[in-house]
């Protein structure tokens, strides 16, 4: 059950910024699939994450982690475009980049890279050096002795990500209907 004290300013934003998209979207049949195919990678991408993800349990360095730094950050960026796109509306695409870009993306980046140095040190100071912020290397990090962990669809929901896979699928198929209904 969620409370409402669980609910992030964020989150609230980000639901009405969705909101916003269903409403005042006027999808254009080509312009939906160059979205629904920027969305496919992008939720690929956030799933590989939490799939592999165990929070301030251990320094996450396997899947997506292994070649960029932020995954469920480069996912999120890729569905908030295609979602748009689906929607054929540029002036939220601009306005969630810019938000993105400027103030969301490099707030979050210094948070949780100190958090990281606070909780794992050096470990996490030699990842931060060698592994992209957010555009994927081609070479995957592997240090000498760690323990590379396999993708977990338990470690999927317990970051919740199967919840939003859920939500993009609703809003893009909320959106889809004005391919149908004009």
């Amino acid at each position: 059950m969620i409370s409402v004290k669980n609910i992030s300013i964020k989150q609230i934003f980000t639901c009405i910024l969705v909101l916003l998209l269903i409403i005042f979207s006027n999808a254009q049949p080509l312009l939906f699939l160059i979205g629904v195919g920027i969305i496919l990678p992008g939720e690929a991408i956030r799933l590989w994450a939490a799939g592999h993800l165990r929070k301030d349990k251990a320094l996450t360095i396997s899947g997506p982690y292994a070649y960029v730094k932020n995954p469920l950050y480069l996912g999120t960026l890729l569905v908030m475009i295609g979602i748009c796109l689906c929607a054929s509306n540029f002036y939220i695409l601009i306005f969630g980049l810019a938000v993105f870009s400027f103030q969301y993306f490099p707030y979050k980046l210094k948070k949780e890279g100190d958090r990281l140095e606070k909780i794992f040190g050096e470990e996490y100071i030699e990842y931060a050096r060698q592994v992209p912020t957010l555009i994927p290397g081609l070479t995957p990090y592997r240090p000498e002795g760690k323990e590379i962990k396999k993708w977990s669809f338990e470690q999927v929901k317990g970051n919740s990500e199967h919840l939003t896979f859920l939500a993009i699928l609703i809003g893009v198929i909320l959106i889809s209907r004005n391919l149908w209904i004009k």
